[in-house]
């Protein structure tokens, strides 16, 4: 199955829902039942992965890897301007982290 389907099927599936987990009988339908693409239980794992990460964990991941990234720029010269930017996306990560934390209760 070649990407523009995947993306096709999903886009349908998207379209056919309101919100949240509403398109997930179409995506059972479209790649379990008719092309037989991933089986029932490849499905399950994959939400419960899906459902299981972000948070403010997640946010928290980012900003480290924004970390990395600037450490990296720092060290070559020149691209200064990108690690200010990252900088500034790194305070996002952390500022939308601690307020997911704080209203996750």
């Amino acid at each position: 199955m070649n990407a523009f389907v995947v993306y096709v099927l999903l886009l349908k599936a998207i379209g056919s829902s309101f919100a949240g987990m509403g398109s997930l009988p179409q995506i059972q339908q479209d790649f379990v039942e008719t092309r037989r693409a991933i089986t029932a239980e490849q499905l399950s794992q994959a939400v419960l992965v899906g459902r299981s990460t972000p948070g403010p964990i997640g946010a928290y991941v980012v900003a480290a890897w924004l970390a990395g990234i600037i450490f990296n720029l720092l060290t070559l010269s020149g691209y200064y301007d990108v690690a200010l930017r990252d900088f500034g996306l790194l305070l996002g990560a952390l500022t939308l982290g601690r307020l997911s934390a704080v209203y996750d209760r």
